[in-house]
């Protein structure tokens, strides 16, 4: 991901819509770029400061609260992930096991088991 192409997602992002198969290419490229990690900070401020004069709720860790953000979107990411790749390891054994099972019934059927 280049710098335009984070820029493009910090909304997203910040909002907590930034589609599960561009998060690491994004914080990748946050842990790499000081200018995009500042322009992520700056603008995760902004939006923060807003919601929180709207609700009465004022925090000054920002930093962490974003910091906090990332984790908890990348653990909800980890965890889609493994539950695809589950998913994906079960069909692959019921599909095997279905194979198995039809040329057992085959071998059966020709009399040579």
């Amino acid at each position: 991901m280049d710098c335009r192409e984070f820029e493009s997602n910090i909304q997203s992002f910040i909002k907590d819509e930034l589609p599960d198969e561009r998060y690491d290419s994004f914080i990748e490229h946050y842990s790499k770029c000081s200018e995009c990690n500042e322009e992520l900070e700056i603008l995760y401020l902004v939006d923060h400061t807003i919601r929180a004069n709207e609700s009465d709720n004022i925090s000054f860790n920002l930093k962490e609260q974003l910091e906090m953000h990332m984790k908890a979107v990348e653990n909800r990411v980890y965890r889609r992930y493994k539950k695809r790749f589950l998913r994906n390891v079960s069909i692959m054994l019921a599909e095997l096991a279905a194979g198995t099972v039809s040329v057992i019934f085959i071998l059966i059927m020709l009399g040579i088991m």
